[in-house]
């Protein structure tokens, strides 16, 4: 999961949950939309190990409106 940027870092477990705290408010501030497209391409478009640009121009068209 770490090479498709699902792990970005490790923390202590005393410090998890102020850290996955800290970090949900920082998602929770960022562009709303392009958050829901990205999760809609990965839901969409199938396995992460299988993934190719050309399946995922659709998508992307689809995402973008």
């Amino acid at each position: 999961m770490e090479r498709y940027g699902v792990v970005n870092r490790i923390v202590e477990d005393k410090a998890l949950i102020e850290e996955a705290t800290a970090f949900a408010k920082w998602l929770a501030k960022g562009p709303i939309r392009a958050h829901a497209a990205h999760k809609t391409l990965l839901r969409t478009s199938g396995p992460l190990d299988t993934m190719r640009t050309a399946s995922l121009l659709p998508c992307e068209a689809r995402a973008q409106g």
